[in-house]
């Protein structure tokens, strides 16, 4: 496996987000899923993506080549806790786009869903096949993510060399296509766990206030310390007030600490806001 490639000394001092990649000198890291990847020889920062998407899912970074390749790479995620199509792990994640794949005109799986390693990390693999255009998609759990690469190319030995591009990743232990590297107590990062936030776990509760666009789903990250406080608040898309509301009052919530053997320790969990007309 490729040596850790240190991020942007700047950015260390506040907590990181999924969206929070950076692509300089050639190399694209995330903080957040502590992941590094050296881009091909003569790619480049691509266009940016749109924010993320109210089901949590990220676009993280679209390479292109220079000159002279043609050929794409989409580097996302999609948040575990939110999926509009709950998937179980990354392998499930191939499955589908397998599936989907036989079932659309002038596609198909070249191959069977499967699990490979890449940089010494397991990842699940499928390969599709069109008349213009092929793909080749990875992906893996991270954090109760799943963090994909999808390379698409009309030249399928082009395509061979870009997904072995991925072999000089750098990625966190815990990276699986089957969601069994999940973090444990001990971890430098804090340990997913869905759906905690209960009438049984939470202590304090203040509600936001009621702002901007009604009936709208608003997915919240949040970071529980081993005290039961609130560390971090990740919005990861609604409007700046409902933002700023939810920000606010979800920074005084309290939590029975999270367990483990005896022991407090650091969660990271999921909810959902929806703002409603106040009955008068």
């Amino acid at each position: 496996m490729a040596e850790p490639i240190a991020v942007d000394a700047a950015r260390e001092g506040r907590v990181a987000d999924p969206e929070d990649g950076v692509l300089a000198d050639g190399v694209f890291t995330n903080r957040y899923f502590d992941l590094a990847y050296p881009l091909p020889a003569g790619w480049k920062a691509g266009l940016t993506g749109p924010p993320p998407s109210n089901s949590g899912y990220y676009v993280l970074n679209t390479p292109t080549p220079e000159t002279g390749s043609k050929a794409t790479l989409l580097i996302a995620a999609q948040d575990m806790f939110f999926a509009v199509e709950p998937m179980a792990n990354a392998m499930a994640l191939v499955e589908d786009i397998g599936r989907s794949a036989g079932g659309t005109a002038g596609l198909k799986a070249e191959s069977e869903p499967r699990q490979v390693t890449i940089a010494g990390r397991s990842f699940a693999r499928v390969d599709i096949g069109g008349v213009v255009l092929s793909r080749v998609v990875l992906a893996t759990d991270i954090r109760c993510h799943i963090v994909s690469f999808t390379f698409a190319s009309p030249d399928p030995q082009l395509l061979a060399r870009l997904a072995a591009s991925l072999d000089k990743l750098s990625l966190p232990a815990d990276a699986s296509a089957t969601g069994t590297g999940t973090s444990e107590a001990g971890s430098s990062v804090p340990i997913c766990v869905e759906n905690y936030a209960t009438d049984a776990t939470i202590l304090r509760k203040v509600a936001p206030a009621e702002v901007g666009p009604k009936f709208l789903k608003i997915p919240v990250r949040i970071i529980i310390g081993r005290d039961g406080k609130v560390k971090h608040i990740h919005v990861i898309r609604a409007s700046p007030g409902q933002a700023k509301s939810i920000e606010d009052a979800v920074a005084n919530w309290e939590f029975k600490p999270y367990d483990v053997r005896g022991q407090p320790v650091e969660i990271e969990t999921g909810l959902v806001f929806e703002f409603k007309p106040t009955d008068r």
